[in-house]
């Protein structure tokens, strides 16, 4: 396994989820942590396949599993779980795989809040039970075509590129891609491989490093995105200087305001 595997452990996601299991680990039962990546696109078949049908949807989720015994990562795998037609535009409807993923992590906690592990047989451990936790880190959908469906706003990468937030990233005084500085810290830090603090730690005059936090919090244009005259009360109107995020607050209070 890759060195990368082994200290995802350090992580705060992770390090918060083993403080809630910990008291229900028992020593004569065998543990095991899943650390789970889910991962969802649509794509298009090549020429040679397509013929004349339409693009296609999958996901699929990548697992990690350590050992809390041995303290070591055994086993690195990705598996298909969900694939169909369509890249999510509004006539393709995929809701029914997020419900099931919806309704599949509830059953994993018990009606105290406390977390339900999986019992399964184990190859790995001799074809023992083994109790797996499900720690889920994070996911990626990567077809902005499904936009719509989740009633997100419309737009390019240049403008809605990030789920919450409003950032014409054309505008921007500083580039929000790594500057070479910068560059060569997030190269060294990925090869140390320790996640236990974060790459962004140290601030840049010259770019925002990818960092949302440093974007949020220090971003600007250069200029005005939008002029809107008589508008001085407008809700989120700062938004047209610098970055910002889009609350639910905020967006109720836009809705109420445009209706007036």
């Amino acid at each position: 396994m890759k060195r990368s595997h082994h200290t995802l452990i350090c992580c705060t996601t992770v390090q918060q989820y083993l403080k809630e299991i910990i008291q229900d680990i028992t020593s004569n039962s065998i543990n095991v942590l899943c650390m789970t990546f889910f991962w969802m696109d649509g794509y298009e078949p090549n020429t040679s396949s397509k013929s004349n049908r339409k693009g296609a949807w999958a996901a699929t989720c990548t697992f990690v599993l350590y050992d809390l015994m041995d303290q070591s990562v055994y086993y690195v795998g990705s598996s298909l779980f969900a694939a169909g037609p369509g890249k999510g535009h509004s006539s393709d409807n995929h809701s029914c795989i997020f419900r099931q993923m919806v309704e599949e992590n509830i059953e994993l906690k018990y009606e105290n809040g406390k977390h339900k592990p999986i019992q399964l047989i184990s190859m790995f451990h001799q074809m023992k039970f083994v109790n797996f936790y499900i720690c889920h880190m994070g996911s990626l959908m990567d077809n902005p075509e499904r936009r719509a469906n989740f009633c997100l706003l419309a737009g390019n990468s240049k403008n809605h590129g990030i789920f919450g937030i409003s950032c014409y990233f054309d505008y921007l005084q500083l580039p929000f891609q790594a500057c070479l500085s910068c560059y060569k810290h997030y190269k060294e830090y990925t090869l140390t491989g320790n996640w236990s603090y974060s790459p962004t730690n140290q601030l840049c005059d010259k770019c925002y490093g990818y960092s949302i936090d440093r974007l949020l919090k220090y971003g600007k244009y250069h200029s005005p995105i939008v002029d809107l005259p008589n508008a001085d009360n407008a809700p989120g109107l700062y938004q047209a200087y610098k970055p910002g995020e889009l609350t639910c607050n905020l967006l109720i209070r836009a809705w109420s305001y445009a209706i007036k």
